[in-house]
């Protein structure tokens, strides 16, 4: 989950950087957010994989599916909501 928070704060710093929709480096951090969201996503699941490979079955188990469930939903609804973002057209 750290390496988790650490690309959501590499995700947020593109996000700062991208300006407004009309310049040209808006598609540019645009694609690495959608990366930097990937690969949190990707985390997240591995981390489900590592907890089900585990075989133990526990509340503290069960808690932390439980976080990293509502934390991989969170994520993959921005991820649907970044890939929705889209520099103006230009002619």
């Amino acid at each position: 989950m750290s390496d988790n928070v650490d690309q959501l704060k590499k995700l947020i710093r593109e996000m700062r950087m991208m300006g407004h929709a009309d310049k040209p480096q808006f598609k540019w951090h645009l694609g690495m957010v959608q990366i930097w969201v990937s690969v949190a996503l990707t985390d997240q699941s591995t981390c489900m994989d590592g907890l089900a490979k585990d075989g133990k079955s526990s509340r503290v188990h069960a808690a932390i599916r439980k976080k990293v469930l509502c934390v991989a939903h969170v994520t993959s609804n921005s991820l649907a909501l970044v890939n929705k973002m889209k520099p103006p057209r230009t002619s």
